[in-house]
């Protein structure tokens, strides 16, 4: 077995600092949205939160970028259980989803997602711009392609329609142009890449971005496909923060005095 198994192994074979640990508590919904206030899952975002957090106000950054080596790494829901929490704290967040291949941030807020990122990146929001000038209607803006959630303080950007050419449109100028509009709009801007095995769309991505965090599931990346995706991101210059090593068997204590005193074990 030559997976990454421990924090131990992401010290020794990514020479990474493992920022945080998410259990696999198979009995705890996802989302933090749909947790108990006191449950094991909430304080863990919440530290991790505050520490996302510290790192921002050191580095003086807004944006970040959420990877994995793979699919199904859990990613996408890390990143938005950051992004809701740091809105609960009273940040203003943007959260991006820059996974043009396949998006999760629609179903996850149950959102529209007739028109995104892939529509910005393409020209057709400019066409769209252009075009309600001519006829003299009310000018669209980028503001206009945020959507709101049942969370105060954080926006979504869906990834629009799953484009033919996902590494084209990401390499787009308009990319930096957004990320700056955003930066000016918000606290923090978060993206969510696509994993950065067999596609370059999370280098391009992070080259954007002024933080990037790794996420990597206990027992299911091989160590030298964890080195592999570090060696692609250090190549772009990426400013890679730490790991996020999730799905563990490690049950923290606080999740058995929860269990046992709030769900009616006690």
């Amino acid at each position: 077995n030559d997976t990454v198994r421990s924090t131990g192994d992401i010290k020794t074979y990514l020479n990474l600092p493992t920022i945080a640990t998410i259990p696999d508590l198979k009995n705890e919904p996802l989302s933090v949205l749909d947790s108990a206030l006191k449950s094991p899952i909430c304080e863990l975002y919440n530290k991790l939160a505050t520490f996302i957090e510290s790192v921002m106000l050191e580095q003086k950054a807004k944006t970040l970028l959420f990877t994995s080596a793979k699919a199904g790494e859990g990613k996408s829901t890390i990143s938005s259980n950051v992004a809701i929490v740091l809105a609960q704290n009273g940040e203003k967040v943007i959260l991006i989803d820059s996974d043009l291949r396949k998006p999760q941030f629609h179903m996850i807020f149950s959102l529209d997602n007739s028109r995104g990122l892939s529509n910005i990146l393409s020209g057709e929001f400019d066409a769209e711009r252009k075009l309600n000038g001519i006829v003299n209607k009310k000018a669209v803006t980028i503001e206009d392609y945020l959507q709101k959630t049942s969370v105060p303080n954080l926006r979504v950007l869906t990834s629009g329609p799953v484009p033919m050419n996902p590494i084209t449109l990401l390499k787009s100028p308009m990319l930096a142009e957004l990320t700056r509009q955003f930066r000016s709009m918000a606290d923090v801007v978060i993206f969510d890449s696509p994993p950065i095995l067999g596609v370059i769309d999370a280098a391009i991505l992070s080259s954007t971005a002024e933080l990037t965090f790794l996420v990597v599931t206990e027992n299911n990346v091989r160590r030298p496909e964890a080195a592999q995706m570090k060696h692609s991101l250090s190549q772009v210059g990426a400013n890679i923060v730490g790991v996020i090593l999730n799905k563990t068997g490690f049950q923290p204590e606080s999740y058995y005095y929860y269990y046992h005193r709030y769900r009616g074990y006690s």
